[in-house]
């Protein structure tokens, strides 16, 4: 097509327009001074109406060397050009930036320490300024090292390891804490090694902690620190008496005893945590003692004394009631004996050589040793007297504080953490104690020398039965074999006339073929033991020739005796009332058999026995016909090895406490 000259003349102002962006051109261009809403003239201003930095937030950590966005938000109206902008990090001016309308961002390497950004934006009209600070700082690692088995009142070393990028491992600051109270204030090695060190581990759980600062950061570890007991599986009872009133006094043993106090007693600070002071007119009772009693055992009764004043009459401390026997002041303070410790056991009085002090703490304790058959008295942990004596037979309950009939000798003064532990301590191990401190730890269980093939304990099974702890078989309950108080927990309560309990043969470990150990605990509650032959565990014939294992013999006086080879064998007297601890033990490769009761080893003497793959029938004899038990059996353990003494004596103090078998 062609155009005509006038077109073509026409067209000219339209093809100007395509060079809009020339700089001669004043219509719409950014920076012009023309009538755009961005110019300098009487039209509109630049103007910002806020200034902040997004990002980071203020004060945030950065790991030194990190690569950082910096962002700040600019809200007004304006055109970038038109703005001022002086940016700095500290002494450093930042000129590499991207500012686009709304926001301004920079990139920035991280250094050690605080630094400081500002950003100044300057208007038609003012400046306006924006800060933020981020650290650089690498934060301190800790680690703690695991102290393995520790003791009680053994010195221990607890070590670890500190770490920092920036700050020098002496710089640091370590404070140790123990159980949440400030322990120490220590410092680190130069290689980072950092350690505590305690003289005395104290009984129980513990937390050790160490926090770990440089300038900037805080850090902690911890790790949980168990001192065993050094007394755990012999404690009876244990009274902290740290309760804020003389209500529901609380036995730390496991035996979880019934303790009162009966009396016009005050609750006042003790050495650890409370104490009970009787004023001269109050005590307290530990009723139903735990198996077993203090005559049938080694034992330790102590604990901390604080006189109001001088003696002017026999103040009894520790004493046990008679129940079944006559029991004897165990321990008191009597002018007598110029005001120091005492005792009557075996009715004998036994004079320390110190006076007790008024108004001050002191330790004091007695200890039986039935193997020497000695008794001592202890002061702050030494011994200040020891004298032989025999202790008589009584199943009681105990007191502190008051005489055997509660109606006299009342201790004028205050007592904490109360124990009776089953083994006689040694001085040494007392004067550990005493300058360790309280509180003695409750121990969890105590455990078996190992694990039996039979273990009843005197728990039920899901048809009633006699439960095996171990999983070999359960022996049927027949006639009126019943549960009932044990001497822990429950134990099986035979009635003496139709009740005993049968293992089937099944199930039955082959005692004639192998050496084995039986143990069990036995009260008889019946009137005689010398009329009539009372069975405990008897071997039922099955293909072969039983025999009564163990069965009091009444031809023998009551003793303890077993019929293995076709011979009695005396073995010691039992008490009507009282529990006692039986333990036979077999060698069959020797052929021998030795009886222990209540620990103590009785003779050992040369048996063979007859080969029976019966079953086992517990409280009565094989033909049914008499020698029904009349009372209670409790913790039955067959072995099918043979337990040593000093196995068969701990498995004695130790009451029935036994941690369960996996």
């Amino acid at each position: 097509m062609k155009f005509s000259p006038i077109i073509i003349f026409g067209m000219i102002p339209l093809l100007g327009a395509c060079n809009k962006d020339e700089p001669t051109d004043k219509v719409e261009t950014g920076n012009d001074t023309g009538e755009t809403g961005n110019d300098t003239g009487e039209q509109g201003e630049n103007t910002v109406q806020s200034l902040a930095f997004s990002n980071p937030g203020d004060g945030t950590f950065f790991a030194p060397g990190d690569s950082l966005s910096v962002e700040a938000d600019v809200a007004g109206d304006y055109t970038v050009a038109n703005l001022e902008v002086a940016l700095r990090v500290d002494a450093d001016i930042i000129t590499d930036y991207t500012f686009e309308s709304g926001s301004l961002a920079f990139d920035y390497t991280v250094g050690i320490g605080e630094q400081l950004a500002i950003l100044e934006i300057t208007d038609d009209t003012q400046t306006h300024r924006a800060e933020v600070t981020w650290i650089g700082n690498t934060s301190p690692t800790v680690t703690l090292n695991d102290p393995g088995n520790v003791s009680q009142g053994e010195p221990i070393t607890i070590t670890g390891l500190v770490n920092d990028g920036e700050t020098a491992a002496e710089d640091l600051e370590v404070i140790w804490y123990f159980d949440g109270v400030e322990y120490e204030i220590g410092a680190a090695q130069s290689d980072g090694t950092i350690s505590l060190y305690i003289d005395e581990a104290p009984a129980g759980s513990h937390l050790i902690e160490v926090t770990v600062q440089d300038e900037w950061v805080e850090v902690s570890a911890d790790l949980a620190l168990e001192a065993q007991c050094t007394l755990a599986d012999s404690i009876q009872t244990l009274l902290h008496l740290n309760e804020e009133s003389g209500e529901d006094l609380t036995d730390s043993s496991l035996n979880d005893a019934t303790v009162t106090l009966v009396g016009g007693a005050t609750i006042e600070p003790g050495v650890d945590g409370n104490a009970v002071n009787f004023n001269g007119v109050s005590y307290l009772t530990i009723d139903d003692p735990v198996y077993p009693p203090l005559w049938a055992t080694n034992f330790t009764v102590g604990g901390w004394v604080k006189p109001n004043a001088a003696a002017t009459a026999t103040e009894t401390i520790f004493q046990q009631t008679d129940g079944t026997g006559l029991a004897r002041t165990m321990l008191y303070r009597t002018p007598s004996c110029g005001g120091a410790l005492a005792s009557y056991v075996g009715a004998a009085t036994l004079c320390g050589s110190t006076a007790l002090q008024e108004g001050v703490w002191q330790h004091v304790a007695i200890t039986r040793n039935r193997d020497t058959g000695k008794v001592a008295l202890f002061l702050n942990g030494v011994k200040e007297v020891e004298g032989d004596r025999f202790m008589e037979y009584a199943d009681g309950g105990l007191v502190v504080g008051a005489g055997k009939t509660l109606t006299n000798q009342f201790f004028n003064g205050a007592v904490d953490e109360v124990m009776v532990l089953s083994e006689a301590m040694d001085e040494a191990s007392l004067t550990a104690l005493v300058n360790g401190g309280p509180p003695i730890c409750k121990p969890e269980c105590s455990d078996l020398p190992t694990a039996p093939h039979h273990w009843y304990d005197g728990t039920a099974g899901t048809n009633t039965d006699l439960e095996d702890l171990m999983s070999n078989g359960n022996p049927s309950l027949i006639g009126n074999a019943s549960f009932s108080n044990g001497t822990t927990g429950d134990g099986l309560l035979l009635d003496g006339v139709t009740g005993y309990a049968e293992l089937d043969p099944a199930d039955t470990i082959q005692l004639s073929t192998t050496d084995f150990t039986l143990s069990l605990r036995a009260r008889f509650d019946g009137d005689s033991l010398v009329t009539e032959d009372k069975a405990l565990i008897q071997l039922l014939d099955g293909t072969g020739l039983g025999r009564t294992m163990i069965y009091v013999d009444a031809s023998c006086g009551g003793q303890i005796s077993s019929f293995i080879g076709g011979q009695e064998l005396c073995s010691g007297s039992l008490s009507l009332g009282f529990w006692h601890h039986i333990v036979m033990r077999v060698d069959q490769t020797n052929g021998t058999a030795q009886f222990f009761v209540d620990g103590i080893p009785q003779q050992m003497a040369s048996r063979t026995m007859a080969a029976s793959d019966g079953g086992l029938r517990i409280g009565v004899g094989k033909t049914l016909n008499g020698q029904f038990w009349d009372g209670m059996i409790d913790d039955i353990m067959v072995y099918d090895t043979l337990l040593t003494d000093d196995e068969i004596v701990a498995l004695h103090e130790s009451g029935t406490n036994y941690c369960p078998q996996p």
